[in-house]
């Protein structure tokens, strides 16, 4: 025996954790000490070159190198041995490596601190998306190595997406799809903790964990109070079922239902406990699907399957990066239900019933029926026919009633002219009491996104409709046409006392998140956020909410991650809140006032801006005082 050296070692190797171990070096072999296995060969394994272990480390390294011995990273075992050298190759089985996403697959990467550099192989590359300019080489175990390029490759963890520029290099056989070198542990801050056995990763000012993986079948390791999925060996193609197990106190396998790709299901395992757990020769209870009774929903199936593809197709993505619309159509897909398709009967929020006082001594209002061009009578009997399909108008004998008329709509959508019917309640607004609820101010909900860089904003499906009037005011609502009376059983249009309704209603159901993760104004909902996760967090929070108090969007009009935004008027970005330039041209080219009322209407469209025009109030005084 030559001696005893003690050294520092910072990676993981064969499965377990080693921090410091003694290498013992012999006449013919090394033998490399951990807590719980021995290797033995003519290597020595998990030793960091970019560690301080100074003079004893470099005498080892010597007593190598005169025994025609190769040292290198952990992630290199021997797979020949001569008495003249061993031949090495890059081999993933057993040791530890992590997952993160890429456009929607998953990808596996060997965590290597010796590496100055994080590889990606070529074969997971968009070819167009390398860049060769930048080809440097390696210097690896079987000599110099020249690498194609590097490319900035995204990735996702959980919800959080980052980017990180990789080498890439020719693909190895390795169930593997790159490693991730000490470049990119010293970007994230990455803490490696032992104990929990994960990364620690610093993104964005929060900490991120990321579950440390190994291949070994026969041996797991549990952090504390963590749910683990780990891969599992099976011979077989076919659907198996994984069963409900309480491996130990405190430590449960779910029941899953899984297929397996490339030899391997994944099992979810469950510790409850405060410490961690160590699982020795553990192996999940599996049986075959087909030995259970499978009843299949297909049409419940396809209605959900096709709803997601309908709502994904109906959401603008055209301005997003791939990482963007990957993490969006994530959110969205788990909200589908929340987007009014053509065919979704419209339903009532839970939170809240309108009802309308009288004046007191007040009459019923009967106006006659408006005169209208027989060209609009086909589109007012659609019109109606589907409003009495979605249960918001219902025929009715009031001696209240209105007249009604046929609008256009502001937007047209495919070239066709869109219509809007709306009652004249003008008659009937004199004769009701006033509702006071104030309409939030525009100036703070502008002033409170300034600094986001994410901007969504959400439309309800023809808002006011989603609120019921309960049944003994929805008689004063009463409308007549060619086909019959018919009285509203959702918040009318046109009633004075429905904004300041309809704004109390989304008070309620959005209590609690306002002015934090978003804002609202009527029917339009603004969600910010200063970075993507950060944005999807809150749009999430808010989804969820409008799920719970039943409130639809319409998915034609809501617009998502964007970074400019046009909103009550102003062009919001993150940089700073702008005027709607069409606004400021309407402005400008306003025709000259003749007397005191054209006077007075320039004067109070331009205060809609008076907050971009320095010294506003002197310069309009002399036009208040005409």
């Amino acid at each position: 025996m030559l001696g005893v050296i003690n050294i520092e070692v910072l990676v993981i190797t064969t499965a377990i954790r080693i921090i410091n171990l003694e290498a013992i070096v012999f006449e013919e072999e090394i033998l490399v000490i951990g807590a719980e296995i021995i290797t033995i060969g003519k290597i020595i394994l998990a030793v960091n070159k970019y560690s301080t272990i100074g003079r004893e480390y470099i005498q080892l390294r010597t007593k190598i190198r005169k025994r025609n011995l190769i040292l290198h990273s952990s992630f290199f075992v021997p797979i020949k041995t001569t008495k003249e050298k061993i031949e090495l190759i890059l081999n993933a089985n057993g040791l530890n490596f992590v997952r993160m996403g890429h456009e929607g697959e998953e990808y596996k990467f060997l965590i290597d601190t010796g590496a100055t550099i994080s590889i990606i192989f070529d074969k997971f590359v968009d070819k167009s998306k390398i860049n060769t300019s930048n080809c440097v080489t390696i210097k690896g175990i079987t000599g110099l190595v020249k690498a194609l390029g590097t490319a900035n490759i995204a990735l996702q963890i959980a919800d959080v997406c980052i980017q990180h520029e990789f080498t890439v290099m020719n693909q190895v056989d390795a169930d593997i799809h790159g490693i991730i070198g000490s470049d990119f542990l010293q970007k994230y801050l990455t803490v490696i903790d032992y104990e929990k056995f994960a990364l620690f990763l610093n993104i964005n000012a929060e900490t991120v964990m990321l579950p440390i993986e190994t291949n070994h079948n026969h041996f797991t390791i549990l952090p504390p109070r963590c749910e683990y999925t780990k891969y599992f060996n099976v011979s077989t193609n076919d659907d198996l079922v994984v069963l409900a197990n309480e491996i130990c106190e405190g430590v449960f396998v779910a029941r899953t239902l899984v297929r397996p790709i490339d030899g391997k299901i994944p099992v979810k395992i469950l510790n409850t406990r405060e410490e961690t757990i160590n699982l020795n020769n553990f192996t999940p209870s599996i049986d075959n699907l087909s030995n259970y009774t499978v009843c299949r929903f297909k049409e419940n199936d396809e209605i959900s399957v096709n709803r997601v593809d309908k709502v994904l197709e109906l959401i603008k993505t055209e301005h997003l990066t791939k990482d963007e619309k990957f993490s969006l159509q994530r959110v969205c897909s788990k909200y589908a239900d929340l987007f009014q398709l053509e065919d979704d009967p419209l339903t009532v929020t839970n939170v809240y019933q309108e009802s309308i006082q009288l004046k007191p001594s007040t009459t019923p209002v009967y106006i006659k029926p408006y005169r209208l061009p027989q060209s609009q009578k086909e589109e007012i009997h659609s019109q109606i026919q589907t409003m009495l399909d979605n249960d918001i108008i219902e025929d009715t004998k009031s001696p209240w009633s209105s007249p009604l008329l046929l609008v256009p709509k502001k937007s047209e959508q495919e070239g066709k002219k869109k219509w809007r019917v709306v009652i004249d309640y003008r008659q009937l607004n004199k004769q009701i009491e006033d509702d006071k609820f104030p309409l939030p101010n525009i100036c703070e909900i502008l002033d409170s996104l300034s600094g986001a860089m994410y901007f969504t904003h959400l439309d309800l499906f023809q808002g006011y409709y989603q609120v019921e009037l309960e049944e003994k005011s929805r008689k004063y609502t009463a409308f007549t046409t060619d086909r019959g009376q018919y009285q509203m059983k959702r918040l009318p249009m046109g009633l004075k006392i429905s904004p300041s309704s309809f704004s109390r209603v989304m008070t309620i159901a959005m209590s609690g998140l306002t002015y934090d993760k978003c804002f609202v104004y009527l029917d339009d909902l603004i969600v910010f956020g200063n970075n993507l996760i950060n944005h999807n967090k809150n749009l999430t929070k808010v989804l969820q909410r409008l799920r719970e108090v039943n409130l639809k969007l319409n998915p034609y009009k809501c617009e998502f991650l964007k970074k400019e935004l046009f909103y009550l008027g102003h062009i919001i970005t993150p940089d700073g809140i702008l005027p709607d330039p069409a606004k400021v041209k309407a402005v400008k080219e306003y025709p000259l006032p003749k007397d005191a009322d054209g006077a007075r209407r320039f004067v109070a469209l331009a205060n809609y801006y008076r907050r971009y025009i320095k010294n506003f109030a002197d310069i309009a005084s002399p036009l208040n005082y005409l």
